[in-house]
């Protein structure tokens, strides 16, 4: 297989696992990547006649352990309060699965690419997601295309109800999951590509790479504007690196232009296919009603909750409500982890969280992946505050189960070259 096939495969591949498209028999997408990969790396060793070493038994083994305790510790609060309510198994079992759906992806990403496997992992990521950015675009501009879109969407008939207030903007990418979460994912990969040209490659970032980074922002924004929350982790990640990032002003002086440009056309042709009021008002209702906006009205309607506060510290062992939606109508991830299980089982998400992030922690060029695990670290802390995250939301937690498994496989290679050397 040529190089050119090969990256067009695997980006292929990624789509299909970071985006899990809703398909018949599969469920959805990512475990269709699981049966391909697991095909097609073994395919790779018998052409090949190659040994595939299984080498970060570590990593896989703790996360497989931290994931049967915490079926253990979902299990304990429905029993303890009575309550009956193991809904919290679906989706945890939804995200644990869906992970491991990721470990033949990784290995033949390090198969093919070697020691470059973490450059060209990271390209593309953000590849697959400027092409979604592209999709998105498509959409919006040609609105016939959005039922073939709907086709793999998740209950598509919920997502136009919930996207009413954005006159189903947000409802155009080509994916399973939308809105918060995949806004979210949006922004772990824009942390990881930018963290890559801070730390690794700045002297090679072009007009073109700022172009594209802007691109995807902007879809980032369309599909949900608390996506934007990334930057926070960005300011840690220029951490001292600031004078290194002097470097790009000049070219980021030159996309100012680019960018009025664009706005331009952009506000020109949305005259004639009402794209001005719809994608403007949504993108932009922050600078015209502030505070105001639907998203944040509605976010403080669900911290206002009618629990006593031995609910919170001890737990209600209730995960859905007995309308099918979420039990006391509220999304934020702290509260929902906290009315389930208490301050135990809201410990307990953020050792898990450790645990899936430990690879870039504990990765020996410290200095070069401490600061992306600080970065992603602090994004799952604050957009918790929004949305459930922690454990369960799958798109975010299989996709960097993936970049840190691909981490943990470099390091494994790189101690046994040591110990061949040595």
């Amino acid at each position: 297989m040529s190089k050119s096939l090969t990256k067009i495969t695997l980006n292929f591949y990624l789509f299909l696992f970071v985006f899990s498209l809703s398909l018949p028999v599969f469920y959805h997408s990512t475990f269709l990547v699981g049966f391909l990969a697991s095909f097609h790396l073994l395919i790779y060793k018998y052409r090949r006649n190659q040994k595939i070493q299984l080498n970060p038994i570590n990593y896989v083994f703790r996360f497989i352990i931290i994931s049967i305790v915490g079926y253990v510790v979902i299990s304990i609060y429905p029993i303890i309060y009575g309550t009956g309510d193991y809904t919290y198994f679906k989706t945890y079992t939804n995200s644990f699965l869906s992970s491991l759906c990721g470990i033949p992806l990784a290995y033949l990403f390090v198969c093919y690419f070697k020691n470059d496997t973490y450059s060209e992992m990271t390209k593309s990521l953000f590849t697959v997601f400027f092409i979604q950015s592209l999709i998105i675009f498509l959409v919006l501009f040609i609105p016939q295309l959005k039922p073939i879109i709907e086709i793999f969407h998740r209950n598509p008939d919920v997502v136009r109800a919930a996207d009413i207030f954005s006159n189903g903007i947000r409802s155009n990418a080509l994916s399973g999951g939308l809105f918060f979460g995949l806004s979210l994912s949006f922004s772990v990969v824009l942390i990881i590509y930018i963290h890559y040209f801070i730390r690794v490659s700045i002297n090679n970032i072009s007009i073109v790479n700022i172009i594209k980074i802007f691109l995807v922002n902007i879809a980032m924004l369309i599909s949900g504007r608390f996506g934007a929350i990334y930057l926070i982790s960005i300011v840690f990640i220029l951490n001292s690196r600031f004078s290194k990032v002097l470097k790009i002003i000049s070219k980021l002086l030159v996309l100012c232009f680019f960018i009025s440009l664009l706005f331009a056309v952009f506000l020109f042709v949305g005259k004639d296919i009402n794209i001005d009021n719809n994608i403007t008002n949504y993108i932009f209702e922050f600078f015209k009603n502030g505070h105001q906006m639907n998203s944040t009205t509605r976010l403080a309607e669900m911290y206002n909750i009618d629990l006593p506060f031995s609910s919170f510290v001890m737990g209600t062992g209730h995960y859905t409500g007995e309308d099918g939606s979420y039990y006391m109508h509220t999304d934020v991830g702290y509260l929902r982890l906290l009315i389930y299980g208490g301050v135990s089982f809201l410990l307990f998400s953020f050792l898990y969280t450790l645990n899936l992030l430990s690879p870039l922690f504990n990765y020996e060029k410290k200095q070069l992946l401490g600061s992306l695990w600080l970065g992603l670290l602090i994004l799952y802390l604050v957009s918790s505050f929004k949305g459930e995250v922690m454990m369960t939301l799958v798109s975010v937690n299989s996709m960097i189960f993936f970049v840190c498994l691909i981490v943990s496989i470099l390091k494994s290679d790189q101690n046994n070259d040591g110990r061949k050397n040595s």
